[in-house]
């Protein structure tokens, strides 16, 4: 494991938990959702946080290189899905503190930086698979 990614998932789960706890109990806001399915509140159950945890390792196995091939990015994803994981562990549920106005759709910082994520190490391996780099 290198230096760079354990430093980004650390920051990562760190970050996304504290700003969840702050947000939890600024009364003034007080629009904490605590969704218990996947995205957008669909499937919810026990079942599938077990589920959420298997798919997360082998998902983990599976792309361990980009460990190594984007450190940071790869470290802030990791770090924000484990947050997730431990919210549904420990509150029952993924705590969502951010609302979308207009479309009714909450969120958490973890889902803003596993969607960041994603695109930034998608946009690099379309790249490098295009010959751009």
């Amino acid at each position: 494991m290198s230096p760079k990614f354990f430093i980004f998932y650390l920051l990562s789960f760190v970050l996304c938990q504290v700003t969840s706890l702050v947000l939890s109990g600024n009364v003034v806001l007080n629009n904490v959702v605590l969704n218990r399915g996947i995205s957008f509140g669909l499937a919810s159950s026990n079942i599938l946080s077990i589920a959420l945890v298997a798919v997360c390792i082998v998902l983990y196995v599976l792309t361990r290189r980009l460990q190594k091939k984007y450190p940071v990015s790869y470290g802030l994803l990791m770090g924000a899905v484990v947050s997730n994981l431990f919210d549904r562990f420990v509150y029952g549920g993924v705590r969502d503190v951010f609302r979308l106005p207009f479309i009714g759709i909450s969120n958490n910082l973890a889902d803003w930086m596993i969607l960041g994520a994603l695109i930034v190490i998608g946009a690099k391996e379309s790249k490098i698979h295009h010959g751009l780099r």
